[in-house]
């Protein structure tokens, strides 16, 4: 299924250019908010989030509008970096130029394998996917920790730990919000209100479902805590939220997980 923004054929230049204008404006402030929640995400006193958002975010925006919306990567990235007051300006142009290329770099990878179909369509397409998310966001986590190390941010002895945290930080970004945002924007299904609102009651349970096998919860004799053994059972969810929703459901569900 094609992924692509449609622009009217009969639109004025003046009124495309408006609209390139407002799409690069619309995807840095989502990346940036983004990032926000990614910092918030990160331990006190690090630098690199275990969970990073505007990774999945920088992906779906390129597949939905293509390369041309790339400033609004490297400009939310470095607004991310300079706002969080950790980094100084040189180590945040270049870790946003990382992001930037490492975003690319996986779309390209999708466009070569995929074409300009829904990546989650077929099983190979997933393959396709799962790989494009490795790679850019090995070239992302490379360049960033790179950046780190050279302008003395960071020793050279922490960058093996640092990459592998930035690397998967990034890898889950992408796996966990590039589907959630292309099967809500892109899938042309049409759902009734009855259908949201199972939609609605499956986010519902799925969160406290999470919040309890993997929170701290105690209901008279019995204590739950995140060491529970019982915490395997949140894998039928997805399960129940792909057979029952699609992509939407089980994309879904892994996000609130």
């Amino acid at each position: 299924m094609p992924i692509r923004f449609p622009y009217a054929q009969s639109a004025s230049r003046t009124l495309r250019i408006s609209g390139y204008l407002a799409i690069l404006f619309l995807v840095a402030v989502v990346y940036e908010l983004a990032g926000r929640v990614g910092l918030w995400l990160a331990p006190s006193q690090q630098v690199v989030s275990p969970v990073w958002p505007p990774a999945g975010i920088g992906l779906a925006a390129l597949l939905l509008f293509g390369y041309r919306v790339w400033p609004s990567i490297f400009i939310g990235a470095l607004v991310i970096d300079l706002w969080s007051g950790k980094l100084t300006l040189l180590p945040s142009v270049l870790i946003a130029m990382g992001c930037t290329l490492g975003a690319v770099t996986s779309v390209h990878i999708l466009r070569r394998k995929v074409g300009t179909r829904f990546p989650l369509e077929r099983s190979r397409d997933l393959v396709a996917f799962v790989i494009a998310a490795i790679s850019g966001s090995m070239i992302s986590a490379f360049i960033g920790t790179a950046s780190l190390s050279v302008t003395h941010q960071k020793t050279w002895a922490t960058i093996p730990d640092l990459w592998f945290t930035w690397w998967m930080a990034d890898t889950s970004g992408v796996l966990l919000v590039t589907p959630f945002v292309l099967s809500w924007l892109t899938i042309p299904r049409q759902w009734g209100v009855k259908r949201y609102g199972s939609l609605f009651g499956f986010v519902l349970v799925s969160l406290l479902l999470t919040l309890f096998f993997f929170g701290e919860v105690v209901i008279g004799p019995l204590s739950f805590s995140r060491d529970s053994s019982f915490s395997f059972l949140v894998t039928p969810i997805l399960i129940w939220g792909a057979l029952s929703f699609g992509v939407r459901g089980a994309s879904t569900a892994a996000l609130f997980i």
